[in-house]
């Protein structure tokens, strides 16, 4: 409530028409001034013409006394009528009780549109008073409840409008068709509203049907769920939907005893935030999924231990993008303790579980200089899907030539060339024969796979056969490049670097290493922006190029700009 103006001290309460200082002595009264303006105009389904009129409450900072609250929302009804307020403030429920800001979008599948109409947007004027309106870069227009206390003073004035929520979010689901939003790739692609209906319905639901539920939630991952299905699902923004439904969702399942699907939909929340790289959120769902996995196991509330095994894994995943590498390491061993006992008892869901949780410890111990560990954890990777891939049960083979590249990499940091070059030929004939078939995923693995090989046959001076794998290299970069899909252009330009090196060093081509570094330098020169990764790459192309010209001026220019972007400028005046 604000302060009165008069004695500077009290504070102002309504009384009928107007502002008094709770103070009787100060004796300040002012009178509330209530004025109308603005008239909206539309045909509504009887094509009867309605006219609304905004109300403004004149000189008054906000509506916090419950009271004038009321009074606002009379004023309203006065102009609309018993309907078309009802439909208002059932809007205005769902608006002001939702956990986070909702988009126009959002508030329009509310009332089953497709798209905000100008009855919504009435709505949302006339409401003003009571609403908060934000704009976000990617999400547009937000709104959510002015303050915490209209929030309250809406659900206790107006109580059946939960009950009402309930049911108009219950048949909108029951009643969409997903299979109109079955995409190209036979995947399901919903609106971000149909998500927040999802998200929102177990806060006006007391319990969820089980014909609904199965919609929103399933085990068959091929299943036809609002879990899986979601417009865009890798926009920040999309995802942050997700995580609050998988929130929403994991709360209501553990109070009524959905142990498993709590969970899961723990799960959801945590792989979004992963998703996003906010791994400080992603790392809090990480540990509710531990603790919540191993006490319902413990106490008998699910009969699984896969799942404990899944909450290790996820959490060892983000603790190693954290840096956090023993603990990593540490959820790792547990993640496969378990997992291979329930492989020797016949209780594995899915052998190819197993051979990833070797995979992703692997590459832990690979990038803390354990290399032996590495080796051991590859190789015994590589064995499950090999024995997988025999039995028709590896879900993608691109993922035994992934293994087979990593520990490729492992063998030749410790300067086992033989067996590098051995795993990087199976790895790149794996991929060949994928892309030949139209199956791999992702044509930047099988450049990364000739680049590894061609660095490693360069360190055992094979030059002709180094040569002919950057050479692949730098071709599938280019198509890649040209059609958009290249990860990264200073990847291109690192081999590029790698070939003109080489060119130089190893067979004294003086002439074809320059070209090949200028062709490099004009192609990076003319990106308006360049990754760190490129940008340094520039930096050794143009160190190398003025060895080979002899400019030594450039080369000390170019030292200088490097110096500068890692380290900062240094200003020579302070020198003596």
């Amino acid at each position: 409530m604000s302060t009165c103006p008069a004695c500077k001290k009290n504070k102002l309460i309504c009384v009928g028409d107007t502002y008094q200082c709770e103070d009787s002595e100060c004796g300040f009264i002012q009178q509330i001034k209530i004025r109308k303006a603005q008239k909206w105009h539309l045909k509504i389904a009887d094509n009867e013409k309605v006219y609304w009129r905004r109300v403004f409450f004149a000189d008054l900072p906000e509506l916090e006394d419950e009271a004038l609250f009321s009074r606002y929302l009379d004023e309203i009804k006065k102009y609309y009528g018993d309907k078309l307020f009802g439909e208002a403030v059932t809007m205005l429920y769902a608006i002001v009780t939702a956990r986070e800001s909702l988009t126009m979008k959002e508030i329009a599948w509310l009332s089953g549109e497709k798209h905000i109409t100008i009855k919504q947007l009435t709505f949302i004027k006339d409401f003003g008073a009571l609403l908060k309106t934000t704009r976000d870069r990617n999400r547009g227009a937000l709104v959510s409840a002015a303050s915490e206390r209209y929030r309250e003073y809406i659900e206790k004035m107006f109580p059946r409008q939960r009950d009402e929520l309930g049911e108009i979010f219950t048949d909108m689901l029951t009643a969409a068709d997903l299979k109109e939003y079955k995409n190209e790739q036979g995947s399901y692609s919903l609106p971000d509203g149909l998500t927040y209906i999802a998200a929102y319905l177990p806060t006006v639901l007391d319990e969820i049907p089980d014909e609904l539920f199965n919609r929103v939630y399933s085990d068959d991952k091929e299943s036809t769920n609002i879990n899986n299905c979601t417009k865009n699902s890798m926009e920040p923004h999309i995802l942050s939907r997700r995580a609050k439904m998988g929130e929403v969702w994991s709360e209501y399942c553990g109070n009524v005893g959905l142990y498993k699907n709590q969970l899961d939909f723990i799960n959801i929340s945590g792989n979004c935030y992963w998703t996003m790289c906010d791994y400080s959120n992603a790392l809090d769902f990480r540990n509710k999924q531990v603790k919540l996995g191993e006490e319902y196991f413990d106490s008998g509330k699910i009969d699984d231990e896969n799942y404990v095994a899944t909450a290790y894994m996820n959490r060892g995943v983000t603790y190693d993008d954290l840096g956090k590498y023993a603990e990593s390491l540490s959820d790792y061993g547990k993640c496969i303790e378990i997992r291979e006992k329930l492989h020797a008892d016949g209780k594995l869901y899915d052998e190819n579980d197993l051979a990833l949780s070797y995979m992703n410890r692997g590459g832990t111990n690979w990038s803390t200089g354990k290399y032996a560990e590495a080796l051991s954890d590859y190789a015994k990777c590589i064995e499950i899907r090999e024995r997988l891939h025999a039995d028709g049960k590896l879900y993608d083979e691109n993922d035994l030539a992934s293994a087979y590249m990593n520990r490729g990499v492992t063998y030749d940091d410790l300067g086992k060339y033989a067996e590098a070059l051995s795993d990087y030929g199976k790895c790149i004939e794996i991929r060949e024969r994928l892309y030949a078939d139209g199956k791999l995923y992702d044509e930047n693995d099988l450049a990364s796979a000739y680049m590894n090989r061609g660095n490693t046959l360069g360190d055992i001076s094979q030059y002709d056969e180094a040569l002919s794998d950057y050479g692949k290299c730098i071709e599938i970069s280019k198509r890649l490049h040209a059609d958009g899909k290249l990860y990264d252009l200073g990847d291109l330009a690192m081999v590029m670097l790698n070939k003109g090196i080489l060119l130089a060093t190893g067979l004294n081509d003086q002439d074809g290493a320059l070209a090949i570094f200028n062709e490099a330098i004009a192609m990076l020169e003319a990106e308006k922006e360049l990754s760190y990764s490129a940008n340094d790459t520039l930096q050794r192309l143009y160190y190398h190029r003025d060895r080979l010209t002899g400019n030594s001026d450039d080369l000390q220019s170019q030292l200088e700009v490097l110096f500068d972007k890692l380290f900062g400028s240094i200003d020579d005046s302070d020198e003596e």
